[in-house]
C-alpha cells in the first residue's frame, strides 16, 4: 500500500542495501539549506559531531530529535520536538 509519503536519508553510508525483507532502494541526499526546507519533517536519529545542528534547526521545518542532537541549538526552537 502507498500512502504518499516521501523519505529519503542522509547518513554516513551512501545507500541502502537490501535486507530480510525489504529493499528500500535509497540513496542518501545532500544535506543542504534547500533539501532541509523542502521537507515536511526531519527526524534526527544519530548524534554525530560530523552534522552542523544550528544549520539544521535553522533550516527545516519540524525537527523530531530522537537523540537530543539540538539541545545546545540557540535562537527559535518552538519547532524541535524531543522524541
Amino acid at each position: 500500500m502507498h500512502l504518499g509519503a516521501k523519505v529519503d536519508f542522509h547518513p554516513h553510508v551512501t545507500a541502502t542495501h537490501k535486507m530480510r525483507h525489504y529493499d528500500l532502494d535509497m540513496t542518501s541526499i545532500d544535506l543542504t539549506k534547500q533539501s532541509l526546507a523542502g521537507y515536511d519533517c526531519v527526524i534526527v536519529a544519530t548524534h554525530h559531531s560530523a552534522y552542523d545542528w544550528q544549520m539544521i534547526a535553522d533550516h527545516a521545518k519540524l525537527l523530531v530529535d530522537t537523540r537530543n542532537a539540538l539541545r545546545e541549538v540557540k535562537g527559535k526552537r518552538d519547532h524541535i520536538v524531543r522524541a
